[in-house]
């Protein structure tokens, strides 16, 4: 079980803004036991309103640099779920093979999805005046 801790609203700064783990020269294998917890400091919870979660964010959380990771991930992430987005884990590939990375995916807002929805009716509306007219 890994307890990740996000100490600021950033992606940047590893060990500092959030928590990361460094294997150099090791093998890392997540088994079907292995739960991710998410922690965040007071006021940074994705349904707390701050404005960082109103979009996607990735961290890095395992970063694996000479070692290895034979593709394996955490089997579980104890909270994924808010009323703001959802979490997900991945495996790097490519330069970043083996590296873990945790994903948040924003849900828009209500009224993100009204404009698009109002957005596409006014095209469809202008594609069957123009039909009309021809």
């Amino acid at each position: 079980s890994y307890a990740w801790e996000l100490a600021a609203a950033s992606t940047a700064n590893p060990g500092t803004d959030f928590d990361s783990i460094v294997i150099s020269g090791g093998a890392l294998t997540l088994d079907g036991a292995s739960q991710l917890t998410l922690n965040f400091a007071t006021g940074l919870d994705p349904d707390a309103g701050n404005p960082f979660w109103t979009t996607s964010s990735t961290w890095k959380i395992v970063d694996v640099t000479g070692g290895s990771n034979a593709g394996t991930d955490f089997s579980l992430i104890t909270n994924p779920l808010w009323t703001t987005g959802s979490f997900t884990t991945y495996v790097g590939a490519g330069p970043d093979a083996g590296d873990v990375f945790l994903t948040f995916t924003a849900i828009p807002e209500p009224s993100t999805l009204v404009t698009g929805g109002l957005a596409l009716l006014g095209l469809v509306g202008y594609g069957l005046r123009r039909r009309r007219t021809k």
